[in-house]
């Protein structure tokens, strides 16, 4: 019988396999709090970005065990490209938390190809933190 049961689990995992895949085929490198290693998060794709189209994406956080998600608040999502000494942003982006650890973003224009930044502001339990994650944009 727990021949049977693994047999099932692992046929499960396979059809769901592909849905999966399909949600997040471009992901960024995961990044983590200047202010703390346990607070990291990771940026998925449908398809890589561009700079001719509005773009989505999906923010994961990655906290690290015993980090109670729930007390990341307060999520801000700004689009950033550094020029040497100066750099532009973008147009505010929407975001929209889907559960505890994962906010849609849309309205994300990349304006120009290049090397992008995506700074993500929150607070957990009180205290501000940033992440910023590379974004190269074709």
């Amino acid at each position: 019988m727990k021949v049977l049961a693994i047999a099932i689990t692992a046929a499960a995992l396979a059809a769901f396999a592909p849905t999966t895949a399909k949600a997040h085929s471009y992901h960024t490198p995961q990044v983590c709090s200047a202010t703390s290693v346990d607070l990291c998060a990771h940026l998925g794709f449908q398809a890589e970005p561009n700079s001719t189209d509005a773009t989505e994406f999906m923010l994961h956080f990655m906290p690290a065990a015993g980090i109670d998600a729930k007390e990341i608040k307060n999520v801000t999502v700004k689009l950033w490209m550094d020029m040497g000494g100066h750099g532009h942003g973008s147009s505010p982006v929407t975001v929209t938390q889907g559960n505890v650890v994962h906010y849609a973003v849309s309205e994300a224009y990349f304006v120009m190809p290049g090397e992008w930044q995506v700074k993500v502001g929150f607070d957990y339990l009180g205290t501000a933190h940033e992440i910023v994650i590379p974004v190269e944009v074709k």
